[in-house]
């Protein structure tokens, strides 16, 4: 049996590669351009607005309604793959617990480092 550490190392970056694949299966590069796209138009709508360009601001909203469905299409595919994120993260976590549950301490800190809130 190989070192927890390693063994809890590999589990996790095998539900990272899992969770990355999902993202990529669901959010294809289509919508990540859409995403992209409506991002833009959101800080070109800002920078506008900080001007007072009016004339820029009544452009703008003309196309505000096609980007905030395209904003709500990928905003929903993201919450789905959060929750399918969280489900698996969750199994995998029950799964482990009994097995590693009692090991005591995997990995530590090194002494000199210090992390605030934790």
């Amino acid at each position: 049996m190989l070192n927890p550490l390693f063994e809890i190392l590999g589990i996790a970056l095998a539900v990272s590669f899992l969770t990355s694949y999902l993202r990529r299966r669901l959010i294809g590069p289509e919508e990540m351009a859409k995403m992209k796209e409506a991002q833009e138009f959101q800080r070109k709508l800002l920078q506008a607005q900080k001007k007072g360009d009016k004339k820029l601001i009544q452009k703008l909203k003309r196309r505000q309604e096609y980007y905030q469905k395209i904003s709500a299409e990928v905003g929903k595919k993201n919450m789905i793959l959060m929750f399918i994120s969280l489900g698996i993260f969750y199994a995998v976590f029950m799964a482990l617990t009994p097995l590693y549950g009692s090991v005591g301490i995997v990995a530590s800190l090194p002494s000199d480092l210090i992390i605030p809130f934790i």
